[in-house]
């Protein structure tokens, strides 16, 4: 069950001593390197998740909706439609990548230099796929600039599946969007880390550093990091630091900053070593 009150999340947390939490799975590549891990005594134990209160433990997605809402500062200006053409992208319905007729727009904004593609499936009417364009290049232009460094493209197709990160993009499905509304700004951070940040994606953290922070740390965030390591651990990693780098920069969130500053303090200097690019989007970009 997702947490809407951090009462409970603050309760479920102080019972075990660790954060958590995530969204779906991506459709990265395989790693062909050794799997980062740390000891497993450390990881979160899943006959305690019940002690975790009402949100469970095992996704920072989850955690609460208000680390990005739909107020939030975006710095997107505009779409320029580019026309339609087969575009080859992942879709969650048949689990492969597929090659359709696709709307293309072309997503500028304030703040970032770089124009990002929002490719819309045709199965939509081209007035519905302006909406859907507009809707997720809005929520692109919300998120961490830093965290857009290498999103290209954003992939958009009908149906309730699971979003996506990799492969320079975002996938997304409209009716998980609808769904999933109230921690969609969320989803879309945890889905840009793996993009932009994760190593087997071509993104800058680097392995051995993560792995040392990991091993620093001694815990794991979340059970879904727990699970995966070497998969998750950065996306869900991320998600806790942007609700600690919301504290430190505006003054909120301030008791579970404190618990994921107890937590995880190594990954925390790792994100912050990177520059405030990958904090929380400033006011005077949006």
């Amino acid at each position: 069950m997702k947490i809407h009150s951090f009462a409970a999340f603050l309760s479920g947390l102080l019972v075990i001593g660790l954060l958590g939490g995530c969204t779906a799975a991506s459709p990265e590549t395989a790693s062909s390197q050794p799997e980062v891990v740390a000891d497993p005594d450390a990881t979160v134990v899943k006959n305690q998740l019940a002690q975790w209160g009402q949100w469970g433990g095992y996704g920072t997605v989850y955690i609460t909706p208000e680390v990005i809402t739909p107020k939030s500062p975006s710095d997107f200006l505009e779409l320029t439609f580019t026309g339609l053409s087969d575009k080859e992208t992942f879709d969650r319905r048949v689990d492969d990548f597929v090659k359709n007729p696709s709307y293309v727009f072309t997503a500028s904004f304030r703040c970032a230099t770089e124009t990002v593609d929002v490719v819309v499936n045709s199965e939509f009417t081209q007035e519905k796929a302006l909406q859907e364009a507009e809707r997720f290049a809005y929520l692109l232009g919300q998120m961490p600039l830093g965290l857009r460094g290498l999103v290209r493209e954003i992939w958009v197709h009908d149906g309730n599946e699971l979003a996506g990160g990799g492969n320079e993009s975002i996938l997304v499905h409209s009716g998980y969007a609808d769904q999933e509304k109230d921690f969609i700004e969320e989803v879309f951070a945890h889905e840009a880390a793996h993009t932009s940040l994760d190593y087997d994606q071509g993104g800058i953290v680097d392995r051995k550093l993560w792995a040392a922070a990991i091993a620093s740390d001694g815990v794991f965030v979340s059970e879904y990091s727990a699970e995966f390591p070497d998969r998750e651990d950065i996306a869900e990693s991320y998600g806790a630091y942007l609700i600690w780098a919301l504290h430190r920069d505006q003054g909120i969130f301030s008791e579970v900053a404190q618990l994921i500053q107890a937590v995880i303090p190594a990954r925390l200097k790792y994100f912050e070593s990177l520059g405030p690019d990958f904090g929380p989007l400033s006011a005077q970009c949006g």
